[in-house]
């Protein structure tokens, strides 16, 4: 019996995606029942394993022949756009050429919108592939940390909708509970635990360090403004938390961080450091 060509390539394809990831230092293994993923990926910082799984489909090709080759769509139907819209984990369109050993990935849910994929009328769908996610372990590391504070992200955002369903229970008289612990500072905790704020002698020496060097940056900015345009105290800390915060989260790695992560990781790490003497 011979073996289909195009079983060799997808395997070659797979193999090369999880060397990457494993380069990485992450776990990767192959899904036994296959319904559009072929891999799934536990990512890990500083040794500790991401709380998310990360599901990859891979399309292996020998249609491109040179390294600097890069195809422009990919096309994929509307079953595994819905699929990959719906998951709960985030899902991963990898594109490995067998020739020239090389790669690019998409993310699904940047480019598709489920109402669009319910109504329309073609069954195919375009997902545009940016020749600078490559499939190398620098933009790999870089990716993983967008899905690392986007989970962050949306963990918050289901705490702050907890928190306004309580508040609004409580108003209306219908509340279940007397009591309500909002879930917003242990994930911050967690958050800043993750990118090296917290550690396990307590806050950052580095962070208040930079915190109190951000403060007095700020303060000294504003001594040419004449005292009625200058900021509070209180809005000075903020904003040098804020900083430190922004910091602190790109030297850890990452690029580019949510509006609400900024927002109140900002203001908690700000309450932190000033319960302390600083």
């Amino acid at each position: 019996m011979r073996r289909p060509r195009q079983h060799a390539i997808g395997d070659q394809g797979v193999s090369a995606v999880m060397a990457l990831c494993h380069e990485c230092g992450w776990a990767c293994d192959t899904v036994q029942s296959d319904y559009g993923e072929d891999l799934i990926v536990q990512s890990c910082h500083n040794g500790e394993v991401d709380p998310f799984r990360i599901l990859v489909q891979v399309r292996a090709t020998e249609r491109f022949r040179k390294s600097d080759d890069a195809p422009k769509v990919l096309r994929i139907n509307r079953e595994h756009g819905l699929r990959w819209l719906r998951n709960r984990e985030p899902v991963i369109v990898a594109l490995w050429s067998v020739t020239t050993k090389s790669g690019w990935f998409v993310l699904p849910r940047e480019q598709l919108d489920e109402y669009e994929l319910l109504t329309a009328k073609q069954d195919r769908f375009p997902l545009a592939i940016d020749p600078g996610q490559q499939l190398q372990s620098a933009t790999l590391t870089k990716l993983v940390w967008q899905l690392r504070l986007n989970y962050f992200r949306d963990r918050l955002l289901i705490a702050l909708n907890r928190d306004q369903i309580f508040f609004i229970e409580r108003a209306e008289g219908i509340v279940r509970s007397k009591t309500h612990k909002s879930h917003v500072p242990t994930i911050l905790f967690e958050l800043f635990q993750k990118v090296g704020i917290v550690t396990p002698k307590g806050l950052s020496k580095a962070v208040r360090s930079g915190f109190k060097n951000a403060r007095r940056n700020l303060r000294q900015g504003e001594k040419s403004l004449p005292l009625t345009e200058r900021s509070s105290d209180r809005d000075l800390t903020g904003m040098a938390a804020t900083l430190c915060f922004l910091n602190q989260v790109e030297l850890a790695g990452a690029q580019g961080v949510p509006r609400l992560l900024v927002e109140f990781g900002g203001e908690r790490l700000a309450w932190l450091l000033t319960r302390r003497s600083l």
